[in-house]
């Protein structure tokens, strides 16, 4: 049910092929028997030619190179044999002889080919390496292959089923043991997991990581991302700040400044950012006059002389025009905790955590409906000085805005990114291997929503565990404070509460703004992703009774919920998965967080993240004291420093890359699954609808908002 298992007919005729070489050519060798042009066996004319054209140490036949040859004769020729018996009846025991025999051909093969060059007569080099390759890629792929405990799915495991319809539940409940042992969660200790209570994967198979089906598309932007930063590091050093953070892009390598680099400044864009941007998570609708008063105090005064006098602040808020984003999950992950209420890190970097208000004012500028009103630094109550900035011409709006992006940016990546995406896949991605046997239907449903979701959170977690890593370089916190924001996300939300529906509702986006581009087109997706689950799973159980005694699926549930498990808080709105309905829920918005879910706090960042004035990683100076000046000087030198910014750059471009497409099951075994067929045709048919919605919403808006066409949303957080 793997992903290898297409791959298994090649490796047997390479088997077949290296069996046919060890029984017919490798004797020659092995016995030294003498190599002529004239020789009535056409095999030994052949390997004169061989020997003469491009491999002159075949025609030596030193003693070493007998040795070499007979045990392929011997030992190497049986295995290929045993070998294909083997994969044809999908023996797992073959496993650990394969890796030891990759090894040892590998070895070989290395010794063979550097001492052929060395005698200075291989005549026609690459066609010499271009024949011997297989011998080099054989190895590679067998370790590839064997890399999972258990390569060979069991006779008749092919075929979905659940585990009470198992025709053998004792060599199912046996094979998913053993799979099992491949994966493991890290101890909810702080030593071992820096997150916790996050789970985190402590191990997990080889074949979890990127395969060359992944990286190899991927490998072009990458090195050309790389190698054109690591230049312009070097060239681009002693320029003037903002000059080198646009001349950083590089538009004749595909890599052009966005549209942001033009944009940045304009008060519609800023307030734009906040329904189309790269964090459509944040914005909330003030309510009452309370809260407005408790997070930012505003009199009537200051709001009129923004807005004008023809209506109140009490008339906006009657109405429900006004919004705020507030940042308090940061000042909230300062570490040690501090009643100040603020970053008292005077010196080098700065993490504000600001409160910004928006008034909803449609026709005021056709780029946007929000128009943005005054903005708080810190939080209210935060040690003076923390003025009010109002709305207007001049460097101190400037610069207030300036530190609401600085947080928008730790924010997104911490919170709304990594935790609420990247971090809630991860306890499925562990546990649906380690309690779902590969042939049960929600696994097979799950593998592409999971695929190299473990190779890409361990690649992250590595870097936040490590000083002067870029979490700690590019990011305003401390490295203890940036992984905080996740661990403060964490007990912020339950699992049932970051849901679509649920969080627009807890914020009271659900119907207004009127404009809000992210949530009237994610939303186009909810239906039709819950009538695909819906659909896949009444194949496999006809009522709640089903659900309830498949214990496959209770162990998975249980242990996304167990505190040495997945320790996901709020996954079931009951203690225990009792319905239909409570399963297909889950599913679905599973399905959502890994497809349009991730895809729209993702694939912004290239767009926003990548022009450093726009969205500063951190701030190098602290806000201004009372009565100090505000230039355009001081705005400059807030922004990072170019090498930490050449990082910030570099980081958030290599992140557009699309593995695959939602939807798209035919690189897995769901699209081998005729009953489902009907179903996916569906999604399909769905998916092409949304997009022309889409695109059709998108050629009336100032600004085109793409990040979740179906076209553009692969089917898993696999980067």
């Amino acid at each position: 049910m793997s992903r290898a298992d297409s791959w298994d007919w090649l490796f047997i005729l390479l088997f077949a092929a290296f069996a046919m070489t060890s029984a017919l050519v490798d004797p020659l060798a092995a016995f030294h028997v003498a190599l002529s042009a004239d020789s009535p066996c056409p095999i030994i004319r052949s390997s004169y030619w061989w020997a003469s054209f491009t491999d002159p140490l075949w025609l030596i036949d030193p003693p070493w190179v007998q040795v070499q040859t007979g045990i392929s004769v011997f030992i190497y020729g049986p295995f290929y044999l045993l070998s294909i018996y083997a994969w044809l009846t999908r023996g797992n025991w073959i496993r650990i002889p394969s890796l030891v025999f990759a090894g040892a051909l590998a070895v070989n093969t290395v010794i063979y080919t550097i001492a052929d060059y060395m005698t200075g007569s291989v005549a026609h080099p690459i066609f010499f390496l271009l024949v011997n390759l297989p011998y080099f890629l054989l190895p590679c792929g067998l370790v590839w292959r064997f890399s999972h405990r258990v390569p060979f799915a069991p006779k008749g495991a092919r075929v979905p089923s659940l585990p009470q319809d198992a025709k053998d539940p004792i060599g199912r409940a046996r094979w998913l043991q053993t799979i099992r042992a491949g994966y493991e969660y890290l101890a909810p200790d702080y030593r071992a997991n820096p997150l916790t209570p996050i789970a985190v994967a402590a191990k997990f198979p080889f074949s979890e990581q990127y395969g060359l089906k992944w990286a190899l598309p991927y490998l072009p932007q990458l090195l050309a991302s790389v190698f054109d930063t690591a230049w312009k590091k070097l060239t681009l050093r002693r320029a003037p700040k903002l000059r080198a953070y646009i001349e950083i892009f590089s538009a004749p390598l595909g890599l052009p400044p966005p549209a942001e680099v033009q944009n940045y400044r304009r008060d519609c864009a800023f307030a734009r950012n906040r329904i189309d941007g790269p964090n459509p998570l944040l914005l909330q609708r003030v309510i009452d006059a309370a809260w407005l008063a408790a997070h930012l105090p505003i009199s009537d005064e200051q709001f009129k002389s923004v807005m004008g006098p023809e209506r109140t602040l009490a008339d906006e808020l009657r109405d429900g025009n006004l919004f705020a984003a507030d940042y308090t999950l940061l000042e909230q992950s300062l570490l040690p905790p501090l009643p100040i209420k603020r970053d008292t890190r005077w010196r080098e970097k700065y993490m504000p955590a600001p409160v910004a208000l928006f008034c909803q004012r449609p026709g005021v500028d056709p780029f946007c409906s929000l128009v943005p009103v005054a903005i708080l630094i810190d939080q209210n109550g935060a040690r003076d000085p923390n003025p009010l900035y109002l709305r207007g011409a001049g460097d101190a709006w400037e610069l207030a805005k300036t530190y609401v992006e600085i947080a928008e940016f730790n924010l997104q990546a911490m919170s709304s990114h990594l935790y609420r995406h990247h971090y809630l896949a991860e306890p499925f991605s562990v546990s649906a291997h380690r309690q779902l046997s590969p042939n049960h239907p929600l696994y097979v449903l799950l593998e592409p929503h999971l695929a190299y979701t473990l190779a890409v959170n361990s690649a992250a977690f590595d870097l936040m565990k490590k000083a002067g890593s870029v979490f700690d370089e590019i990011y305003a916190g401390e490295l203890s404070e940036t992984r905080q924001i996740m661990i403060t996300s964490y007990n912020s939300w339950t699992v049932r509460q970051q849901a679509f529906d649920a969080d627009i509702g807890a914020r009271g986006v659900a119907e207004v703004p009127a404009e809000f581009p992210w949530r009237d087109d994610s939303r186009l997706w909810l239906a039709p992703i819950r009538r695909f689950v819906d659909s896949y799973v009444r194949l496999w159980y006809r009522d709640d009774e089903a659900v309830r005694r498949d214990w496959e699926l209770q162990a998975f549930v249980n242990e996304l919920q167990a505190d040495d498990g997945g320790r996901l808080r709020g996954l079931l709105a009951t203690p225990r998965l009792d319905t239909l309905d409570a399963l297909i829920e889950l599913l679905a918005q599973f399905l959502f967080t890994t497809g349009p879910g991730h895809a729209a706090v993702h694939y912004p960042q290239s767009d926003y993240f990548t022009y450093i004035p726009a969205f500063p990683g951190a701030a190098y100076l602290p806000p201004p004291e009372n009565g100090e000046p505000i230039t355009q000087e001081r705005l400059i030198a807030t922004l990072p420093p170019f090498p930490q910014g050449a990082d910030q750059f570099q980081n958030n471009q290599i992140a557009n890359y699309r593995y695959d497409r939602f939807g798209d099951y035919s690189a897995y075994s769901l699209s081998r699954v005729k009953a489902a067929a009907p179903a996916i045709a569906q999604l399909q048919r769905d998916l092409e609808e949304i997009e022309r919605t889409i695109s059709e919403r998108n050629s009336r808006r100032a600004r085109p908002y793409l990040y979740v066409l179906p076209s553009l949303v692969p089917n898993s957080i696999n980067i």
